[in-house]
């Protein structure tokens, strides 16, 4: 069931625009992101409280400014390492020893958790769907607000998912159909992985 406020506008949680913000200044290429992005969505961010919600145009702008510096690859590699680091994050931690708790190191109890993960920290930016096969899972990110079918989302759910398999040690694949995306606020991705990296 959505927690969508009808008309209401896309938000992101405080403590992940900051995170992301951190991350993002470590980069090779982050002072050339930061040069893009407008520079009121930067001090937004970085005047923001932790539990707050902020517009979700703030951390979309830095977001479209780090894959502009970074490309593709670059931006689905960055979020895939900023996932695999949330183990000991304050935002995501809770979510991942839970997982580890319930699921052990199995990928698919993980995934299952992402759209609980997603809703924690975005407003009125849609829902994630999840259906399980063996050896994959099938995630769609659907009823993207317009103001939200960004190309940097559907990269930024890639390297995170990337990010998951890195959590639990296994090696994957992610395929990314963003066909949707512009005209009805979907993207849809499947998750296969392999057996536990040694």
């Amino acid at each position: 069931m959505s927690s969508a406020v009808p008309n209401a506008a896309p938000s992101y949680r405080g403590k992940l625009c900051t995170t992301v913000l951190e991350s993002v200044r470590r980069e090779r290429w982050g002072e050339g992101a930061l040069g893009r992005a407008p520079g009121q969505h930067v001090d937004a961010i970085e005047s923001c409280r932790g539990l707050s919600w902020l517009p979700a145009s703030d951390l979309d702008m830095l977001n479209r400014a780090s894959l502009a510096e970074a490309g593709r690859d670059g931006y689905v590699d960055f979020w895939r390492r900023y996932t695999s680091r949330t183990r000991d994050s304050v935002l995501f931690g809770p979510f991942v020893s839970g997982a580890f708790r319930i699921f052990g190191m199995r990928p698919e109890g993980f995934l299952r958790w992402v759209g609980r993960a997603w809703s924690a920290t975005t407003r009125n930016y849609g829902d994630i769907t999840f259906t399980e096969g063996s050896g994959f899972a099938d995630l769609s990110l659907v009823e993207i607000p317009v103001a939200g079918r960004l190309t940097t989302v559907a990269a930024s759910l890639e390297g995170s998912l990337y990010g998951v398999l890195d959590l639990c040690r296994h090696e994957g694949s992610i395929e990314v159909d963003e066909s949707r995306l512009h005209g009805e606020g979907v993207v849809w991705l499947r998750v296969s992985w392999e057996g536990t990296q040694t």
